[in-house]
């Protein structure tokens, strides 16, 4: 990659896309040149509100064809993640992807073997990072307290009640509903805090009056 500032391709203009502009911003090393979103409006107020000098797409190929990037931060609906994923890495752009990777586990394990070569591709499983999680880690590996006998985790948020009209309320977009989507920052905790890995699954799930899954044990 060039040096810094480094120019950064939005992909998905909504919150997580808002969020991610302004914290660019505010750390300085990067600039938001480019926004794409299949919703104008969504665009127009990113730009209007946080990136006046970006170029908006409503297109992702005219966004990577008109060149001039070195990353791309993806935060469109989950089903859109593998094609955009792979589109970015293939114009040789670092790609930051919001959470979950893909939308099924072959696509997913797919993108982990392509990122095995080519430019940088990274997760937003920014929790692993966090001092209490880290703790944690070091502590259980430690030894200190025993082997893992059972772990319990209980995940409740304001989610609900904020998706409806959104594609997170659409299960053709969003097939995981709460577990699959926020509740996936969750599980990657579990897996990242005991290092252990799951030998069989067994889930079940009230979509609670939405849509999609709301309630999953």
């Amino acid at each position: 990659m060039t040096k810094p500032p480094y120019r950064i391709a939005i992909i998905g203009c909504g919150r997580m896309g808002r969020m991610h502009t302004a914290r660019l911003h505010e750390d300085g090393r990067a600039r938001v040149v480019s926004v794409f979103d299949t919703d104008p409006a969504a665009a127009q107020a990113l730009h209007r509100d946080l990136a006046p000098a970006a170029a908006i797409h409503d297109d992702v190929d005219a966004l990577l064809e008109a060149g001039g990037l070195d990353a791309a931060v993806i935060c469109t609906p989950t089903t859109s993640h593998f094609e955009q994923v792979r589109a970015c890495r293939d114009n040789g752009l670092a790609v930051l992807c919001e959470k979950p990777l893909a939308d099924t586990a072959e696509r997913t394990r797919q993108l982990i073997v392509d990122s095995q070569a080519g430019p940088l591709l990274v997760v937003a499983y920014q929790r692993r990072s966090w001092s209490i999680y880290r703790t944690l880690k070091r502590e259980i590996a430690s030894g200190t307290w025993g082997p893992i006998r059972a772990v319990t985790s209980h995940s409740t948020e304001y989610w609900q009640q904020t998706i409806a009209g959104t594609w997170r309320d659409d299960p053709q977009i969003n097939p995981g509903g709460f577990v699959g989507d926020a509740g996936s920052h969750k599980l990657d905790a579990l897996f990242y805090v005991t290092g252990l890995q799951p030998a069989q699954v067994f889930a079940r799930s009230d979509n609670c009056g939405s849509r999609v899954p709301i309630v999953t044990a």
